[in-house]
């Protein structure tokens, strides 16, 4: 049992006459509010015949020489936790005096902490007058034995053993650390509560040299059970690990995992379930499932998406809960608007758009089996779309949440993005600007000539937007500002530049400094976040990087690094003879070659993926944006000699 001694002391600075000591007597001190580590005090102090001045000394002293002080009338002590401390002192020092006469009052008391609570022992019943009652403990023998001689008594034991007894007898219980018994006396109806020991005392004694490691009520692991009685703590003997010479900590902890298959191919197919102990848990004796069944292993059937769980107890009474879904595939649903959030009185439109053909579609709670559903729901509502997967065969499940929201519909009132009073975005970007939903007409402004007379405006520019929402009975108007940050430029720099080299040359690309973070395409994890890279292409790429700067915009560059065999010969005299022109193009372009000369063309996006190829091409060859896209390209016009490799620019 913890114990704390308060003692109350009060300084009055007037002349009464009551009897000193009649007064002091009735100074009652009492616990106002408290936790597990603190507890709040207050004095009742009775009337004074005549006007008093009253000052307060309150103290704590632990039990390690710790001393707090406080003046306030009604002061909170930080105390220790109460597992971790036996007895700490607290007092308050009061004393009364005026110019003619001075006394002082000190009113004491002790608080106990007893197991769930902090209480005043002034307050606290005496315990139990034991008479006729006998404990005994062996902890060699792993007894814990209660005896008695007459009466009728109550045995509660705090892992949950509860015997009654009367007459004479005894109950011997297996031993376990940390025991406690709250002993009733039914007769006497009273009760007092008797637990082991779990604090160490600094202690050294003469043990043998033998490793038998057991552990302590305290949670400590000794050496062997000399040790652990040396210091005054009970133990049990140490739990071994399976691992030679190894044991589980004395203080392991029980945890119960659930493995098995999460989804399944179609409602009513088996499911086999499998719990047990994770790696750093202790073995369990018992396991519950949430359907009644017991077993490690579960093997039902679902016929509908739920959550399976199970209770595992080990043999010390701990116990551990897990949970583990299970469900078919799953099928996305598509909203209009999404998020699906909308105001009362507007439509939301569901679809689904599976990449496998289905059939069989059902929608809850509507009933409808189309792929898109509008609906005009009033409350907020979970739709559930079930369908059947024509390539597999299995059954899909979705769920999507519409949330329904007044929107302010006070006649009187209007805003921009609920309130909002800016939205920033990145050049490029556009802002939804969504005025509050219930007026007859909407009326957007920004400078000059009104923009739009809908609800929901869009915008890529800057500046303060300004709607004014009218309907039959008043006018409100709200404003917000669109703040448009500027993509900071990488300007990309090569060595060599351009960027041409040779087959097994490197290419350093760099690019601005002071963004947040860098993402490069080179296939080297140690590029990401650096604004310096080092590459050894071996064949034409288009190395692209990506930068966030503080703003969050996103910033990208692509380097086109030409790779060429540096092999001189004829195809770098037919190479010369390549004219392309005009490049870039935004409509015909033109491809001169060596005169009698045959080549094979081909034409790789920069993903590298093939867009165009023509065999036996000679002398003149013509592309129009009818063939390619806007974009850049590379053009490999393959000889019998070689390989001739140009860049081409559809704008």
């Amino acid at each position: 049992m913890k114990k704390f001694i308060f003692s109350l002391s009060l300084l009055f600075l007037t002349l009464f006459t009551y009897g000193q000591v009649n007064y002091c007597d009735s100074i009652e001190i009492s616990i106002t509010s408290q936790t597990a580590t603190s507890v709040s005090l207050s004095s009742t102090i009775p009337t004074l015949n005549m006007l008093a001045s009253i000052s307060y000394d309150w103290s704590l002293t632990d039990e390690s020489g710790i001393f707090i002080t406080d003046t306030a009338a009604s002061p909170i002590f930080s105390i220790p936790n109460p597992m971790n401390s036996d007895t700490n002192y607290i007092c308050l020092i009061t004393i009364f005096s005026n110019p003619t006469m001075t006394f002082a009052c000190n009113t004491c008391d002790t608080i106990v902490w007893d197991g769930t609570n902090w209480v005043l022992l002034s307050m606290t019943p005496p315990p139990c007058n034991l008479t006729g009652f006998s404990l005994n403990v062996d902890i060699t023998a792993g007894t814990i034995i209660t005896a008695i001689t007459l009466g009728s008594w109550i045995f509660d034991f705090n892992n949950g053993l509860y015997i009654q007894m009367s007459g004479a007898g005894s109950y011997t219980a297996n031993y376990y650390t940390g025991w406690c018994i709250t002993i009733t006396n039914v007769t006497l109806g009273c009760d007092t509560t008797i637990c082991e020991n779990c604090i160490a005392i600094p202690a050294t004694c003469p043990c043998p040299m033998i490793y038998a490691p057991v552990c302590g009520c305290d949670g400590v692991q000794y050496g062997n059970y000399c040790m652990a009685e040396c210091v005054g703590v009970g133990w049990t003997p140490a739990v071994p690990s399976g691992i030679p010479g190894g044991f589980l900590p004395c203080n392991p902890s029980c945890e119960v995992e659930i493995d098995g298959d999460s989804v399944i191919c179609n409602w009513g197919d088996s499911i086999l379930l499998e719990a047990s102990p994770t790696a750093s848990s202790t073995p369990f004796v018992s396991y519950l499932w949430s359907t009644g069944d017991t077993g490690h292993v579960l093997s039902t059937t679902a016929n509908f998406p739920g959550i399976y769980s199970v209770t595992a107890t080990d043999s010390s009474g701990c116990v551990s809960t897990a949970s583990f879904s299970v469900a078919v595939e799953e099928i996305v649903i598509y909203s209009i608007p999404s998020p699906s959030n909308i105001c009362l009185g507007d439509s939301i439109i569901l679809s689904i758009n599976p990449v496998n053909p289905v059939n069989n579609i059902i929608w809850v709670p509507t009933g409808n089996t189309t792929p898109a559903i509008v609906d005009f729901p009033t409350v907020s509502t979970t739709y559930i779309v079930e369908a059947l997967d024509l390539i597999t065969g299995c059954d899909r499940r979705g769920e999507i949440l519409v949330t329904i929201d007044s929107c302010n519909t006070s006649p009187c009132t209007v805003e921009i993005n609920n309130g909002t009073i800016d939205i920033e975005i990145c050049d490029g970007d556009t802002a939804i600007l969504e005025a509050t939903y219930g007026f007859d007409t909407y009326l957007w402004t920004i400078t000059g000539p009104p923009i739009g007379t809908t609800r929901i405006i869009t915008t890529t520019m800057p500046g303060i937007y300004t709607v004014v929402a009218i309907d039959s009975l008043c006018a409100d108007i709200d404003s917000i500002e669109v703040i448009v940050y500027q993509i900071a430029p990488l300007n990309p720099m090569t060595a060599p530049n351009p960027p041409e080299v040779c087959v097994g040359d490197s290419v350093v690309i760099e690019v601005n400094s002071g963004f947040l973070n860098y993402w490069w395409n080179t296939g080297n994890p140690l590029d990401q976040g650096e604004d310096r890279v080092v590459v050894y292409p071996t064949q034409d790429f288009s190395y692209v990087v990506e930068a966030l700067d503080s703003n969050g915009c996103e910033s990208r560059e692509e380097i086109l690094v030409l790779v060429d065999t540096c092999a001189t010969g004829i195809m770098d005299i037919l190479s010369t003879q390549v004219v392309i022109f005009p490049n870039p193009t935004g409509g015909i372009m033109t491809i001169n070659l060596p005169k009698n000369e045959a080549f094979d063309l081909v034409i790789f996006d920069i993903s590298g993926k093939l867009v165009l190829s023509e065999e036996r091409v000679m002398n003149k060859f013509i592309i129009d944006n009818n063939y390619l896209s806007n974009g850049t390209y590379i053009m490999q016009l393959i000889h019998s000699s070689g390989l001739i490799t140009k860049k081409i620019i559809f704008e």
